[in-house]
């Protein structure tokens, strides 16, 4: 599957500076795809070529089966370039084009800003796929026009090479999580209207509907034709699973949309000396305040980052008094940063970018271009999960419209001491 990345492009015109400029990607074929060849043609080979024209050598076989895996793997890359390509022109910048087991993945980076380019991008790979299915199912029809059985065998195995890419086009057209077929399903709720978190809600709905489709389409097959059927049952389950936490994210989203960071965060956590003694950071500021986390100064006063008090406590007591905070604090680039007027949705992206920290500290009047070594910056809070959950609860109890921003009455926020040693 292709997961598509969005970010503003220049243009969406076909005939932009990035379509003019645009220059054939790298293509890497991954190990993988040797096995999927392989799979192809053990297939062909050992089923429908022999019951489509009988009485053949094996050698015979194995390599009219060989030519319809090279013929799937070209349908492959060919959508992928396809893909690639329109993915330039929606102003994308692609990296390289993979090719693994019967599957490509165009590896970009940058972000799609309308519905038109991303159901331009979407459409891409399965026509490429379902036009390369036609070309093959026309040459293998004029090639079963031939007397000759070598000709008959050819051209059923273009045939039936085809029926196999058209049902990788059609595939992608299922509204699975990442498929072109959710990208279309969120591009027309996204047209439609307007906002970008709808169109996740639509596709993320439209992923659990096809899940439970397959689950049905699998357990038809277990009764009455094969227990291969449970394959299915458990790509469905998959997709359902995948398609529900993308809702519920989406949803959050919408319940947050409209609130600013100042609206959520809680009060700056106590700031300690980097240069400060494990024993003493613990002892006298991180376990009075009950804090999680402690904003770490270096000596000229700027933001070195943040030291869990966790951290401090698992010093052993023999070294507490010669581990500096430094040596156990997190760095400053390494933490998700916002500022009080970022819209609560900059905090969910930051904090998903840093997965190891799980909060988000406010720097007042921060700049993203700015450095924040070597001046004192004003800490004005965080943004922790235990926030946000507190956050949606209160929308939910006293807002009957979600994303409608509250009164700031209505979003206590916890004190903690401020001491610094």
């Amino acid at each position: 599957m292709n997961k598509i990345h969005h970010r503003a492009p220049t243009t969406e015109e076909p005939h932009s500076e990035q379509a003019a400029g645009y220059r054939r990607p790298k293509i890497t074929f991954r190990p993988i795809a040797a096995l999927g060849w392989l799979f192809v043609t053990f297939v062909l080979a050992t089923g429908p070529l022999q019951l489509a024209v009988p009485d053949q050598s094996g050698s015979a076989y194995f390599s009219a089966a060989a030519l319809g895996g090279l013929a799937v793997l070209g349908a492959v890359l060919a959508a992928d370039l396809r893909r690639a390509r329109s993915m330039t022109m929606a102003g994308q910048s692609v990296e390289r084009v993979d090719v693994g087991l019967l599957r490509g993945r165009v590896v970009a980076t940058g972000e799609v800003s309308t519905p038109q380019g991303l159901r331009r991008i979407s459409w891409a790979g399965p026509a490429v796929l379902v036009a390369s299915a036609l070309v093959l199912a026309a040459a293998g029809g004029l090639l079963l026009l031939a007397s000759s059985l070598g000709f008959h065998l050819l051209g059923a195995t273009a045939l039936i090479t085809a029926a196999g890419i058209a049902a990788l086009g059609l595939s992608e057209l299922l509204p699975a999580p990442g498929s072109p077929g959710s990208q279309l399903v969120f591009a027309r709720a996204w047209r439609r209207s307007g906002r970008r978190d709808n169109g996740v809600v639509s596709a993320a709905r439209a992923g659990v509907g096809s899940g439970w489709a397959l689950i049905a389409g699998g357990v038809a097959l277990v009764l009455f034709v094969s227990i291969a059927g449970i394959w299915l049952i458990l790509i469905g389950g998959v997709a359902i699973a995948g398609s529900r936490l993308t809702l519920a994210g989406a949803q959050t989203r919408q319940r947050l949309a409209g609130l600013k960071v100042s609206d959520v965060m809680s009060a700056a956590p106590p700031e300690v000396s980097a240069f400060s003694t494990a024993g003493d950071a613990f002892t006298e500021i991180g376990l009075p305040s009950r804090a999680d986390v402690l904003i770490v100064r270096d000596t000229d006063g700027s933001f070195g980052g943040i030291v869990p008090v966790q951290a401090l406590a698992a010093v052993p007591g023999d070294d507490r008094e010669s581990v500096r905070v430094r040596r156990l604090a997190i760095p400053a680039g390494a933490i998700a940063i916002v500022s009080p007027t970022d819209p609560v949705e900059k905090v969910l992206d930051a904090i998903a970018a840093h997965p190891g920290i799980g909060m988000a500290v406010v720097i007042a009047d921060h700049d993203e271009h700015q450095s924040l070594g070597g001046y004192a910056v004003q800490i004005a809070g965080v943004v922790t999960p235990l926030d946000l959950t507190r956050t949606l609860s209160l929308l939910g109890a006293s807002s009957p419209q979600f994303g409608k921003k509250l009164p700031r009455k209505t979003l206590p926020r916890k004190t903690l001491p401020r001491k610094t040693l």
